[in-house]
């Protein structure tokens, strides 16, 4: 509801686009981040991948990128409730 006019919206295209989101963030998006966790876990095994680049990517690169995919993972889990709520409100609002 936009503030202060009481009016409440919805047409096919809001309740697409909520289920659309919704369906990015609960399937789509954690799907992608576990295997970018794989790979980079492989990646970084010497038994898989040894040598100069090898090391500075287990040592220098990988650590970093597997800290920013925990802090994507826990705003992920954030977004879903609050996108969850909003096609809630949406359907309620008078979507189907």
């Amino acid at each position: 509801m936009a503030a202060g006019t009481g009016r409440v919206t919805v047409d096919d295209v809001a309740v697409n686009a909520s289920k659309t989101l919704l369906n990015i963030l609960n399937s789509q998006l954690p799907n992608t981040i576990t295997a970018l966790n794989r790979a980079g876990t492989d990646l970084s095994n010497p038994q898989h991948w040894d040598g100069g680049d090898a090391i500075k990517f287990r040592g220098d690169i990988w650590p970093k990128v597997q800290n920013d995919l925990k802090q994507i993972q826990s705003a992920l889990t954030d977004l879903q409730q609050s996108v969850d709520k909003v096609l809630g409100n949406i359907l309620t609002a008078g979507g189907s």
